[in-house]
């Protein structure tokens, strides 16, 4: 498993879907999750080593991080 695919596979894990493209820039980069009407969703993923990220969603109350080790 690829960087993004165990990136989005936890964020899945955690009840927060996003079919978009990740983008791993270290940048905070904001979505609209499921039928959501705003980029109520958000991610940062860094990809240089060690791999790591963040994201959450405000409306679902939902955060999380992740890193490239687990």
């Amino acid at each position: 498993m690829n960087l993004i695919e165990a990136f989005r596979d936890a964020m899945r894990r955690a009840g927060l879907d996003h079919g978009g493209v990740v983008i791993a820039d270290g940048k905070l980069h904001r979505f609209r999750a499921g039928d959501d009407h705003r980029a109520n969703s958000w991610y940062v993923l860094h990809a240089d080593e060690p791999a790591a990220g963040a994201f959450g969603c405000w409306k679902r109350d939902i955060k999380g991080k992740w890193h490239g080790r687990e």
